[in-house]
């Protein structure tokens, strides 16, 4: 994965990438990394057992993320789209999700400073994507509620965050995650019936 030399222009991508203010662009072989992921990245383990990967991040610099194969479909429904994988990892620091497929892929980052969001620029095009902190997202603040218990986390800057949890002492994304903390399973099952609108 590297920075995108033939960047797509505003017609040839998705409507979607017109709501962010900032993003970088990036180039993959898709079908290659597909190959390496199904061929190299273990099954979900607790030995340690990982694969690497490099994804980019909105600077246009990339990280290396250590995964294994993380399955969230159960076994019939996976067995029926062999084509869709998931996968987790961390770089140390952050938690990583992926989701492959054979036509594009998708990665959702949490880091202190910020989510981040990786997808294709155009679904028509498996090897062009790009990467941005949920934060530029232009959204109406407006439309922001606080119902349900969400605060802002995941839509404000760092420092409108910081501003807004002064007497809250930080933790880390991946601690919160991955860390020491007991932890509860809650499996739910759900049926979900989408139109391409």
């Amino acid at each position: 994965m590297g920075p995108s030399q033939e960047a797509l222009t505003p017609p040839q991508m998705d409507p979607q990438w017109s709501q962010i203010n900032r993003y970088a662009t990036f180039e993959t072989d898709l079908d290659q990394l597909r190959s390496k992921l199904i061929s190299e990245a273990p099954k979900e383990n607790s030995e340690g057992l990982t694969s690497s990967i490099m994804l980019p991040l909105p600077d246009s610099t990339t990280r290396l993320f250590k995964i294994m194969e993380s399955p969230v479909m159960e076994a019939e429904l996976a067995a029926k789209y062999p084509e869709i994988k998931t996968y987790k990892g961390t770089d140390g620091k952050n938690y990583m999700r992926m989701i492959v497929t054979d036509n594009w892929m998708k990665a959702y980052i949490l880091t202190d400073e910020g989510d981040i969001i990786l997808e294709p620029l155009s679904i028509k095009d498996k090897n062009h994507y790009g990467v941005y902190h949920s934060y530029d997202i232009a959204l109406n603040p407006e439309s922001n509620s606080l119902r349900c218990g969400e605060n802002g986390r995941y839509f404000l800057r760092p420092e409108e965050r910081h501003q807004s949890n002064q007497n809250a002492e930080p933790e880390p994304v991946v601690e919160q995650i991955m860390g020491v903390k007991p932890v509860v399973l809650h499996k739910y099952r759900i049926a979900l019936a989408c139109t391409d609108e």
